[in-house]
């Protein structure tokens, strides 16, 4: 119908979200108030409000264990959150200010944007650990993943453009 159906209220300054599709959950990052909302999208209704690091803003879920990972922009981690438990996992050191993140599911990567470092932080999802730092171009903003060939893009402003990368491990 192409009709806004809800309005919902979250907490302040909501930035980043994603969605679950197998929970039907939407997952805010609040930035002024330093949590995350999980939002029924069945009920229309915030059915858990979860403290993450300072300034969450791009968030990624992977759909195959329902976890989502959180870039807290200003404290230079990512929280990682099970989205069946609303419990948060840990979070992970990474570089200066973590813009937004994107998972392979397949690989069980999570790669994170780091603004002000110009690259990016492979964290092996099995283990929360970042397992490698990928130089990309200046001021990188954003980041998606292609999960069938596991090619990520990632846009970067002061450059005007992309860098690609393989997230194939080596034959």
């Amino acid at each position: 119908t192409q009709a806004v159906i809800a309005a919902i209220p979250v907490c302040k300054a909501p930035r980043g979200v994603a969605i679950d599709k197998g929970l039907n959950v939407a997952v805010i990052g609040n930035s002024h108030d330093n949590t995350i909302s999980i939002t029924d999208l069945n009920t229309y209704k915030v059915t858990a409000t979860i403290s993450v690091g300072k300034e969450p803003e791009g968030i990624a879920v992977n759909q195959l264990n329902h976890t989502a990972v959180v870039a807290n922009h200003k404290d230079n981690t990512v929280s990682v959150i099970d989205l069946t438990s609303y419990k948060a996992i840990g979070a992970i050191p990474v570089g200066k200010e973590p813009k937004d993140v994107a998972i392979d599911p397949e690989l069980n990567l999570a790669l994170v944007v780091n603004e002000k470092d110009y690259n990016i932080s492979v964290i092996d999802l099995n283990t929360y650990q970042v397992t490698g730092i990928i130089p990309v171009g200046q001021k990188p903003q954003a980041i998606a993943i292609n999960p069938e060939t596991h090619l990520a893009a990632v846009v970067n402003e002061k450059d005007n453009a992309i860098t690609v990368i393989n997230l194939n491990p080596p034959i």
